[in-house]
Parts: C-alpha cells; sequence; structure tokens
C-alpha cells in the first residue's frame, strides 16, 4: 500500500538489515481491538463518462434508485469520512463501477490512495459489476456508447495495492487473499467474481480459502470474511442472485472453522442474516437511500459489533428517488384492484413505509408498522398481487 508510514518502516529495514522489499510494516498486537469501516456497491460513474444529458437521466429513471449522476460528491463524502474517522482499515466489497468501466476504476483508484495516504489501509475486492461487465457505456446526450471495460487482469493491475499487494497470503486463481489486521485477526476477502466463475467461488479458490483457515485455526487466529455476494439468504424468498451460487458450500466452510462474520453487499439491502454462529452482515448500497456505510468493531475477547452510518449528504434527493421508483412499482399492482381511491392510497403509503424500512435496515420498527390498517386492505384485497409475497417476505425476515 501507499502509505508513507508504512513505507518507511520498510525501507529503514532494507538499509539497515538487509531485508527484501516485501517486508510489511508492524501490525496491531494481539488482543488489540479493531474498528472497520465497510462501504459496499458504490456504482461509482466517472463524470469524464456522461454529460448528465438525456440517455444518461433515463439510465438513472429506470434504475433502481442509485445517486450514481451525484458519484464524485458520494466518492468524496466517503474519502472524508473515512480520513475523519481513522479506522484500522477501511473495506471496499465490491461493484466499486456503475457498470464496469475502466475509467471510473481509475478515478476510484485515485480517491483510495488519498485515504491510504491519510494513514487509513484499504482493502478491496471486485464485484459483478466490476469484471468483464458488458454495459460498460458513456453518455452522451440521447446516445450510450460502449467504452472499454475493466477485465480480471485490469482489476489486479490497478487495485492490487489495496489488500492483495500486502496480503500474507493470495490466490492466484482470483483476487482472494488473507490480510493481517493484527496479530491474532485476519481478514479474508473471498473473491465470486472471476471471468472464469462468475457468481460463484471456484474449486481452486476454495481449496485455497480451506488451508487459510487451517493455518489460523492452528495459530489460533480470528478471522473475519468479505465478500461482495451474500453468504447466507437475506430474505427467504429474494434470495436467488444475491447469495454466491454456491453460498451453502461457502457457508458450511466458514462456519466449519467458526467464522462468524462475514461482511458483504450486492442486495443494496442493509439487512444481518444469521445462522448457526454465522452472521453475514450485508450492507446497504452507498449510492442508495440514504447513502450508509458499515461500522464494525471488535472488542478485545474478539466479539463484533456492527452498526451503519450515514454519509450525511443527499438525504432528501435519495429518499424522493427511491420513494418516486417504489411509488411507480407499488402503484402498478393497486391500479387493476376494485378499491376506493383512499383504500390504494392507505395500501400504496404502507406498503412504501415497509419497503423503506426494510431497505434501509430499520427493522425493529416494522412490528408496529404490521400492525396498521395498510397490513389488514393488503392481506384482505392485495392477495392476487406480486406485492403481497414480497411484503410477507419482510415480515418473516424482520
Amino acid at each position: 500500500m501507499r502509505n508513507i508510514h508504512k513505507i518507511m518502516p520498510v525501507l529503514a529495514c532494507m538499509i539497515l538489515n538487509g531485508c527484501s522489499a516485501a517486508a510489511k510494516a508492524e501490525v496491531k498486537p494481539a488482543g488489540s481491538s479493531l474498528t472497520i469501516l465497510q462501504a459496499t456497491d458504490l456504482h461509482y460513474l466517472s463524470p469524464s463518462l456522461t454529460d448528465n444529458g438525456t440517455m444518461f437521466q433515463k439510465t438513472m429513471a429506470n434504475g433502481d434508485g442509485k445517486m450514481s449522476e451525484y458519484s464524485q460528491q458520494i466518492l468524496d463524502a466517503l474519502v472524508e469520512k473515512v480520513i475523519a474517522e481513522q479506522p484500522d482499515v477501511f473495506l471496499l466489497s465490491g461493484d466499486i463501477t456503475f457498470n464496469g468501466e475502466k475509467q471510473s476504476l481509475l478515478d476510484v483508484q485515485t480517491a483510495l490512495e488519498k485515504i491510504e495516504d491519510a494513514g487509513v489501509p484499504v482493502c478491496v475486492i471486485p464485484g459483478n459489476h466490476d469484471i468483464d461487465y458488458p454495459y460498460a457505456y458513456e453518455y452522451r446526450g440521447e446516445e450510450a456508447s460502449p467504452v472499454t471495460n475493466i477485465s480480471q487482469a485490469d482489476f489486479l493491475k490497478t487495485m492490487k495495492e489495496f489488500g492483495y499487494e500486502e496480503a500474507i497470503a493470495k490466490d492466484t486463481a482470483s483476487f482472494s487473499y488473507v490480510y493481517p489486521l493484527s496479530k491474532d485477526t485476519w481478514l479474508l476477502a473471498m473473491d465470486a467474481n472471476t471471468e472464469a466463475n462468475p457468481g460463484a467461488i471456484a474449486d481452486q479458490t476454495m481449496k485455497w480459502m480451506e488451508e487459510q483457515l487451517q493455518k489460523a485455526e492452528a495459530q489460533n487466529i480470528t478471522v473475519i470474511t468479505m465478500s461482495h455476494q451474500n453468504v447466507l439468504p437475506q430474505n427467504p424468498i429474494m434470495y436467488q442472485g444475491f447469495v454466491m451460487e454456491n453460498y451453502e458450500a461457502v457457508s458450511a466452510l466458514l462456519k466449519k472453522y467458526h467464522v462468524t462474520m462475514n461482511l458483504s453487499g450486492h442486495s443494496h439491502l442493509e439487512h444481518v442474516a444469521q445462522e448457526d454462529g454465522l452472521t453475514d452482515a450485508c450492507t446497504e448500497s452507498v449510492s442508495l437511500y440514504p447513502l450508509q456505510y458499515a461500522k464494525v468493531t471488535m472488542d478485545t475477547s474478539h466479539t463484533f459489533t456492527y452498526a451503519n452510518e450515514k454519509l450525511g449528504i443527499l438525504e432528501k434527493e435519495s429518499q424522493e428517488r427511491f420513494d418516486t421508483l417504489m411509488e411507480t412499482k407499488i402503484s402498478k399492482q393497486l391500479k387493476d384492484l376494485y378499491l376506493s381511491d383512499a383504500e390504494k392510497e392507505t395500501m400504496l403509503a404502507f406498503a412504501m413505509k415497509v419497503n423503506r424500512l426494510y431497505f434501509t435496515g430499520n427493522t425493529k420498527d416494522l412490528s408496529s408498522v404490521f400492525e396498521e390498517e395498510g397490513w389488514t386492505l393488503w392481506k384482505t384485497y392485495g392477495t392476487s398481487t406480486g406485492w403481497i409475497g414480497y411484503l410477507e417476505s419482510i415480515k418473516e425476515a424482520s
């Protein structure tokens, strides 16, 4: 990594003791507490690739509520937050770019270098939008034109300084690696987005991961993992395409070696799933309302605590976009129901509130919401709609 505080001890070691350039700076001692910040699904689009014209506005209107036209403002605010908070490490867990544009990745590289120059190590992994994505475009006026996308080799070349280069173990088949957070705590970054095995952890990588977990167990080292896709379902009916394709094998491996915390994203949802001692904390997209990131602390007994914090920008604008998109989708479900406008409005308001609370991770407030009249109307008159199953899954998941 580029941090001058890391480089100087290495240079001194080389001069005085003849160490190799691969020498590492000292990590925190065993028994240390740790603070980790994690952001995911940044979906950054380089300002050089859009004029914010008709085609780009149409693309954003047809999306899921991301605020990618404010990419630079969001990235700048995130960098500022990380530098101000000075965590022990900052994690960026995939879908770094909007749709895999090489220039977008180069822009983010520059921003992450600022974080490291300020004394905070950065560790990244790719998401499904980052490697060999076919929809890397620039947007000019009413046109969208293809631009250079990111190959697996490109990602390694551009992002290797953020975790992979300083890793104590590296998988040659993917961007997976082991990074020491302290003498007795490792980060295992799991890459499920290679060109050869998109969406899954390859067999070779699974074998490599088990070898690292065996080493950690033998040395009494705690392992925290990071992935882009989820390793546990976050919703009982909506998880296909969001979990890794071989999530059952991956989660079984983590549980076998007593991993208790995985940090993930991909679902654009703030939710924590737990199973047999394993927690998969899915952090919401930092470019989606209300623009939040995760703060994870580990105390001296190696107990993890997960919470989320807001960037503090664009909250009103992002909520308006999120609500507008949801209102359009839900209204289509209600259109053909033989109900009064007032009843439809009640059902609409209920569904929008539930969806907003669910996506932003405010599930503690959901139990009282499901006692409202809107839920009674959905159960009575909305059983033929697609949303009834989704609402029921939220009730179950929360």
